[in-house]
């Protein structure tokens, strides 16, 4: 049985009675399969090497993307190479963010790097009001997050917003610092939120994320006062030129 896959993405049903090897299952396409991901955002990805979804399963759904229209058949496979499963990412450091039902994918080649990152760090991604809607592992041949949308179906805000500019940053295990990743370019796609969109970093810069200084206390009549030292309301002057009224 064909399946007409029309290039871009397609819903794709999974039609064998047994488990089998995602690497297995799409060799004879691997020439123009682009990405191929499951619900929980794990994905098969040939340009960076990556199968976090090792294994394609009876009664489950796939998105795949290809670059051009072709025809596909499943094979029964005999034996399958499970052995290769990249296993599943759990933070140490980060709540996992919600899986709200549409999400995208960034890819960082290794190449993109200026200094490459360390095993053990981890990629985390951010909305405009600091919430967490991706992060995993970084990987020395290539890394990907799944970053999350917002699910419209719910009252609160628990994912980007179709078009929302999102935020990168690197936590460096060693000294438990995150760090700024200014993307200097996209390779392919961009910095905003698109469902089911592909993006890819071209080149992007590290930056580390200094705490402001608190340098003095006053009063609202600009007259020095120690931090804490009464009830009044007094204004904090950082080093960065902010100020907070507390």
């Amino acid at each position: 049985y064909t399946i007409d896959l029309p290039g871009g993405w397609f819903l794709l049903g999974y039609l064998n009675q047994s488990i089998s090897s995602t690497e297995d299952i799409m060799s004879p396409i691997s020439e123009n399969l682009v990405i191929l991901k499951d619900y929980a955002g794990n994905v098969y990805w040939p340009m960076f090497d990556i199968i976090s979804l090792n294994t394609m399963e009876p009664g489950k759904g796939y998105s795949i993307n290809t670059d051009q229209p072709l025809g596909f058949n499943y094979s029964e496979v005999e034996s399958s190479r499970l052995s290769s499963q990249d296993e599943a990412f759990s933070s140490n450091y980060y709540n996992a963010p919600k899986n709200t039902g549409n999400n995208m994918v960034i890819g960082i080649p290794e190449n993109s790097w200026p200094i490459s990152p360390k095993e053990g760090d981890e990629i985390v991604v951010y909305d405009q009001n600091g919430l967490v809607v991706g992060n995993n592992k970084y990987r020395d041949n290539g890394s990907y997050i799944t970053i999350w949308g917002d699910d419209e179906l719910t009252n609160e805000k628990d994912g980007l917003l179709v078009n929302e500019m999102f935020l990168m940053k690197l936590f460096r295990a060693d000294t438990g610092i995150e760090e700024e990743l200014e993307v200097l370019f996209w390779a392919e796609g961009g910095g905003g939120y698109v469902i089911n969109g592909i993006s890819i970093v071209g080149s992007l810069l590290t930056t580390k994320i200094v705490e402001k200084q608190l340098i003095q206390v006053v009063d609202f009549l600009g007259r020095k006062s120690r931090k804490g030292h009464d009830n009044s309301i007094q204004l904090h002057i950082y080093d960065d030129g902010s100020v907070e009224k507390k």
